[in-house]
């Protein structure tokens, strides 16, 4: 008034409204619980998710009427390790994919198994030794002998020699390591629907390696006519899985070195199945370790109510 400020203290009043189906407690709890739980929405539902990084048990404290879950599940196998190289190391496998949409869970503790990346070789020496990768571990949720689920670890990839030579064959995994001397097969995982392909083969036109297998592909053959793969070859691509409420891929194969530089080979991300990707003058690549999600309907919420925060 009259240019003058004009001051009053007040009060604002804030209320928060609650949606009343929102779950408050859960069915179950993950140990160690680092590993994580979360509650999502799709839709008009609401779901408890949880996610393994790390081996653990999943301890069901509760269940509905009826006295089972029936739950949603992904168990992605750890990545194969690549061979270290001289000349270019083949990519080597995923881990193995498994889902399961219609598992059943009653109260009690699961074992759950998240397999680690399988180690890539070390760089191969001049003197002719040979450094291979290494298998990437299992995966697995409860007892696999009697109704649980697991997934085999990505097959390893060769390595080879200043001279070209190779060391053996691609391993045999979820899905298989690059061709050594021959390719690397896929093996299925149990319980559920097994995602895996076999690594890619080497042509008889003296090209010595080759992509790694991933779940929804083979790994691309060494046949672009050049012993030495200046171009790269590619692993098998992943496969798409949104149990987490957001689309993530998993289990893709890995590569060969994409040029003549002093390549270490690309490392699968964690917590993806991803396969190593192949040395160049250097060691392979580690795989990626694996992951579990269990996912089923959450506990529903009687209690919620509109709530207020002054």
């Amino acid at each position: 008034t009259n240019g003058g400020d004009y001051r009053k203290d007040f009060i604002l009043k804030f209320k928060k409204i609650v949606d009343p189906n929102w779950p408050t407690s859960y069915w179950a709890e993950s140990i160690p619980k680092d590993n994580g739980v979360s509650i999502i929405k799709e839709g008009d539902k609401y779901y408890e998710v949880h996610t393994f990084i790390k081996s653990g048990t999943l301890s069901v404290n509760a269940t509905p009427t009826g006295g089972s879950l029936t739950a949603r599940m992904l168990v992605v196998a750890g990545g194969g390790g690549a061979g270290g190289a001289w000349y270019p190391s083949s990519g080597a496998g995923a881990g193995g994919m498994l889902e399961n949409n219609n598992y059943v869970i009653t109260a009690g503790s699961y074992s759950v198994l998240v397999g680690t990346g399988g180690v890539g070789g070390a760089k191969t020496s001049q003197d002719g030794n040979l450094f291979n990768g290494v298998n990437g571990g299992d995966s697995g949720f409860g007892d696999p002998t009697n109704g649980g689920i697991l997934a085999y670890g990505g097959g390893a990839s060769a390595g080879r020699t200043t001279s070209g030579a190779i060391s053996g064959n691609g391993s045999q995994g979820g899905s298989g390591g690059g061709g050594g001397s021959s390719v690397g097969a896929k093996k299925d995982g149990d319980g559920g629907t097994s995602y895996g392909n076999p690594g890619g083969a080497i042509s008889s036109s003296g090209n010595y390696a080759a992509g790694g297998g991933g779940a929804s592909g083979a790994g691309q053959s060494g046949a672009i006519g050049d012993t030495k793969n200046t171009a790269g070859l590619y692993g098998g691509a992943g496969r798409e899985n949104d149990i987490t409420g957001k689309i993530k891929v998993y289990a893709a194969g890995g590569m060969t070195p994409p040029n003549k530089s002093y390549y270490a080979g690309d490392n699968g991300a964690s917590n993806t199945g991803n396969g190593g990707g192949g040395g160049w003058q250097n060691r392979g690549g580690n795989g990626g370790s694996g992951i579990v999600v269990v996912r089923f309907q959450a506990r529903p919420n009687d209690t919620g109510s509109e709530q207020s925060n002054e």
